[in-house]
């Protein structure tokens, strides 16, 4: 790259405010310019949900992974405002994400899960929304593989990026 051309290029990042993100690595005894892009979660499951906020605030979610399952109440889940908005909370299994978002006519519930322990295709996931009187509200269940991908390059990246896509 000429000198001009590569001040031009620098200039652009600095006016636009962008910044490269990239690390140097020493794989293998070689050095590498790796970029720092990170993985999405593992699985993400979203209900659309026809009851009001506080039946919904009042409900406890089931998620489960091959039967192995964790309760949550979702008495901290805070009411999104706008249409297009959403509020999460964590939950208490390590890497469970819970948002409300508000879909112009309806409530959604995303349930996002990064990184579950031991993965394997054909894995199962159950997810259930249960009301204070013990009603399933909404259920899911879906049976997966997952998908692999090197964001930074097969060459940056020691562990790869999993992705649950549905059977």
């Amino acid at each position: 790259m000429n000198q001009a051309r590569g001040f031009g290029v620098l200039l652009a990042f600095m006016l636009t405010g962008a910044t490269p993100l990239s690390c140097a690595a020493d794989l293998e005894g070689k050095d590498k310019i790796c970029t720092l892009i990170g993985c999405g979660p593992t699985g993400s499951w979203r209900m659309p949900l026809d009851v009001p906020f506080e039946q919904i605030q009042a409900s406890t979610l089931s998620v489960c992974k091959n039967a192995e399952c964790t309760e949550i109440a979702l008495a901290e889940l805070e009411e999104p405002e706008a249409s297009g908005s959403g509020k999460g909370v964590s939950a208490a299994m390590e890497g469970l994400m819970i948002i409300l978002w508000n879909d112009e006519s309806s409530l959604v519930l995303e349930v996002q899960w990064q990184n579950p322990p031991s993965l394997a295709d054909g894995d199962v996931y159950d997810l259930t929304l249960t009301d204070a009187s013990g009603m399933a509200i909404a259920t899911i269940s879906e049976t997966v593989d997952y998908l692999e991908s090197y964001p930074n390059g097969p060459e940056c990246d020691v562990t790869p990026c999993r992705r649950a896509i549905a059977r």
